[in-house]
């Protein structure tokens, strides 16, 4: 009778899910990738080398971000690392076939994901960013769409301002008339939705990597009562 009751509780514990059962393999294999994606950022938490594109100590700021844009349940990993606010390098990475591989369509990005926008329009699976280089003269300003595709990151420019002065003369040419509508009904908005940056830490990469939930999963539907006593 004893044994009979130690059972119904364990029994109990995992129906209710106080005790997760074991996932399936196919479940395993597929969280996989928040094991490569943290092995990328400590590796990037070392720095990062401009001229050879390779990971190293430098006095540099970075932060990364998941965002998730082709509804696979695993999201890109977006690495963007900011040299005293003069210089970007901006990385994209995509876990496929059990490695995460960059994923950036040209050799650099003009921005990155972090704190990026996040389109009103469900038909934009990408985001929006903006650029602005006051190094230079004239100093110019850009508006870049970002999005996910055939396997690559890809960046089309919305619109592009030379500033040719401090009094706020400028250009401005508009080169995709509907992704700039999209971004003013968006920034227009009461309320915008942003991409979550998150420092380089350790502590970052192991409450941001591994707690990360797909916008996409299914919830698990309810158990009754009476389905509960069924299952025993």
């Amino acid at each position: 009778m004893k044994k009979r009751m130690i059972s119904l509780a364990a029994a109990l514990i995992i129906i209710l899910g106080l005790a997760p059962a074991a996932p399936p393999a196919s479940a395993a294999a597929a969280e996989h990738w928040r094991d490569a994606y943290a092995e990328v950022l400590r590796k990037a938490m070392w720095g990062y080398n401009q001229a050879t594109r390779d990971f190293m100590y430098n006095d540099i700021d970075a932060v990364f971000a998941l965002y998730e844009m082709d509804n696979s349940g695993i999201p890109l990993l977006f690495i963007d690392f900011y040299d005293f606010g003069r210089h970007g390098a901006h990385y994209a990475f995509k876990y496929e076939n059990g490695i995460a591989n960059e994923v950036n369509e040209a050799e650099f990005l003009t921005t990155g994901a972090s704190y990026a926008l996040i389109p009103r329009d469900p038909t934009l699976s990408g985001y929006f960013n903006d650029f602005y280089q006051r190094h230079t003269y004239p100093r110019f300003s850009s508006l870049s769409y970002f999005y996910f595709e055939d396997g690559s990151l890809r960046e089309e420019i919305v619109l592009f301002t030379e500033h040719w002065s401090w009094e706020g003369e400028e250009t401005t040419e508009i080169y995709n008339e509907d992704l700039h509508n999209a971004y003013l009904d968006t920034i227009n908005a009461s309320n915008q939705t942003y991409i979550s940056g998150h420092s380089l830490t350790e502590a970052s990469i192991r409450n941001v990597i591994y707690s990360y939930i797909s916008p996409n999963a299914t919830p698990a539907p309810a158990t009754s009562i009476a389905e509960l006593f069924a299952k025993i």
